[in-house]
């Protein structure tokens, strides 16, 4: 049978960065701009690693008049192993499974672009429409391998593929009368990966709330559901 090792990690992390950022208020327009630029470097028992990546950051905000509102936010940077996804020890978990790292992992740059649009009719009514969009490049993945003569499992990991997670809808509020609001919402979301684990995941989802207010009290109700379609492949 193998055996879980023991060996007791030396780790070094050294982080750099430098950035300029820029904000300006217009009467109708919101800009913040960042920008900078990191290296780090990474050694555990003595086997270095130095990377080094852009981080990006924009958000803006226009508003033409008190019923239209546009927001835009555009942010790029990396995402850093942990010290414990980057040791080469062997740990037990339970009776079948056991966990290592990975001393040649790498940062895995990621990007989120998130966009909204609120439509505000009056005080009754507003709508808020949104689409959000992450993905990473080089992903960090888990893998499951047979380990302990086949009697276990070994949980380790690998820069492999890419992942994207996005999401769109709309929310609703409507308030026919004082005393009563009604809520509702319909989102369509998508997780898709490629690399050494494969997957594709969509949902429509919607909701509906509706409540009547009577001064510190309040009564109501609340329904979601909706439909999910999977299509996952791990080798």
């Amino acid at each position: 049978r193998q055996r879980q090792s023991c060996i007791r990690d030396s780790f070094k992390h050294l982080f750099m960065f430098g950035a300029l950022s820029y904000d300006r208020n217009w009467e109708k327009l919101n800009l913040q701009t960042f920008a900078g630029y990191a290296i780090e470097r990474t050694s555990i028992n003595g086997q270095a690693m130095t990377q080094s990546y852009p981080v990006i950051h924009v958000f803006a905000a226009y508003a033409p008049s008190q019923q239209h509102r546009l927001n835009l936010l555009l942010h790029t940077a990396a995402g850093t192993p942990s010290q414990s996804m980057k040791s080469p020890n062997v740990i037990r978990q339970n009776e079948f499974m056991y966990m290592t790292g990975n001393p040649d992992l790498k940062t895995y740059k990621h990007i989120t672009v998130r966009a909204g649009y609120t439509w505000l009719l009056s005080n009754r009514f507003f709508a808020n429409f949104f689409v959000d969009y992450f993905r990473t490049f080089n992903s960090i993945t888990t893998l499951w391998t047979p380990y302990a003569g086949g009697d276990g499992l070994l949980q380790s990991y690998i820069n492999s593929g890419w992942y994207h997670d996005f999401k769109g809808g709309v929310y609703l509020t409507y308030k026919p009368v004082n005393n009563l609001e009604i809520n509702g919402g319909l989102q369509y979301a998508n997780v898709f990966s490629r690399g050494a684990t494969r997957a594709n995941v969509s949902a429509v989802q919607y909701s509906l709330s509706c409540n009547y207010y009577m001064g510190l009290f309040y009564v109501g109700g609340f329904i979601a559901g909706g439909g999910e379609s999977m299509d996952v492949l791990s080798h």
